[in-house]
Order: C-alpha cells, then structure tokens, then sequence
C-alpha cells in the first residue's frame, strides 16, 4: 500500500533531490527544472532542517514532500512578506511536493496533504504557508 511516512535516513535526501528535478523535467516546468540546471537534484538551504515525507513503492521513492518549519521568513527564498504577514512568527511551509507520472492519479497528493495537516496540527503551528 503505498503510505506517506516521515523520512528518517536523511542520507536519502540526494534521491528527493533527483525525484524533484524527474518530476519537473517531464512538466511545463522543464525549462526551469531540468537536468541540465540541476545535474545534482533540486536541493535548497530548507532541505537540510525540513521534514521529509516520502512514499516508497519497494524501496524506491516514488512521491516526497516536506514541511520546513521557520521562524523568519527571510529563511523562505520565497517573498511571502510581500503579502502582509509579520516577517517573525511561527510558520510551517508547505513545499516540494512531486509524484513520479507514473504514480499520479492515485490520491497520492491528498495522502501527502493529510499528514502534512495533521503534523501541523499535533504541533499547534499557527500559519501555514504553501507555494
């Protein structure tokens, strides 16, 4: 069954990496994500510190998505300031969310967004961010 579940070996985050730029690369958003761009996966400063859920078919990564809880949002590279929120506050930031083509259609994004959800909720984060 295939079962959204918090990622726990982060030596496994160079594969979230390159599932990233293969789901992009076979999107209308080829140009910006691509191989070519990001020989080594699509990675940012967040990854580090973010919680990582994946979705395995065997041992293979099929679907991820994380949630990188902030305190500033300049630590976003995303200008959510710009829509009036104080920039110091307590944030969960939805993000990253890729599901290999093959894999789609299944109700693999709301599993994604459920545990998402109910993370955020278990902790009592006050705002949600989600680009």
């Amino acid at each position: 069954m295939l079962t959204p579940c918090l990622l726990s070996d982060k030596s496994r985050l160079p594969e979230i990496f390159r599932l990233r730029v293969n789901c992009y690369s076979n999107s209308e958003y080829n140009h910006l994500i691509n191989k070519d761009k990001y020989p080594e996966g699509w990675f940012d400063k967040l990854d580090d510190r973010a919680l990582h859920w994946v979705i395995m078919d065997n041992d293979k990564i099929i679907a991820s998505c994380r949630i990188a809880v902030v305190t500033d949002l300049k630590d976003i590279e995303e200008d959510f300031l710009q829509f009036g929120l104080p920039q110091f506050g307590e944030y969960a930031f939805f993000s990253r969310l890729v599901i290999l083509n093959e894999y789609r259609h299944l109700g693999l994004t709301h599993k994604m967004d459920d545990v998402r959800v109910n993370y955020i909720k278990a902790n009592n984060i006050p705002t949600t961010l989600a680009w």
